[in-house]
């Protein structure tokens, strides 16, 4: 069974205002891993050039947030975690969110209503752990469309 505490009704009570904000505009996916109290869900643009992003409950100490193709960030299962998360969703939903690619790596950014930014550099391979000065400049930048 999901875990029923403050933090999954935060989380569930997210998930209830942006699909009715939304509408049509997003698809969730939820899937509860019973005997390890994973709670995972993912949510989608249904429009092209969205960022996806997806969160993890994983049991009763952390939430793992995945924003684009490679950008993470890790919070306590706290109050102060879930406000995270949801200053992150928010920021995605309304399409403040830049991707650059480079060799092995990418670097997403979220912007903040307050004009502040959460940063986070993801490797795919052993060859992003090499240093390639200059790829934030040069590299494929992607800047994801809001949800609507």
């Amino acid at each position: 069974m999901p875990r029923d505490d403050e933090v999954a009704a935060s989380l569930n009570a997210l998930v209830d205002e942006l699909s009715t904000q939304l509408g049509e505009a997003v698809t969730f996916e939820r899937t509860w891993h019973v005997p390890d109290e994973i709670v995972s869900t993912r949510m989608s643009p249904r429009e092209q050039g969205g960022a996806t992003l997806s969160w993890v409950e994983l049991g009763a100490n952390e939430i793992v947030l995945g924003v684009g193709h490679d950008g993470w960030w890790e919070f306590g299962r706290t109050a102060r975690g879930v406000e995270q998360v949801e200053q992150i969703v928010r920021a995605v939903v309304a399409g403040r969110v830049v991707e650059v690619f480079g060799l092995d790596r990418s670097q997403v950014t979220v912007t903040f209503d307050d004009g502040s930014q959460a940063r986070s550099i993801g490797r795919r391979h052993i060859g992003g752990i090499i240093p390639t000065p200059g790829w934030k400049r040069w590299g494929r930048r992607v800047v994801y469309s809001p949800y609507s």
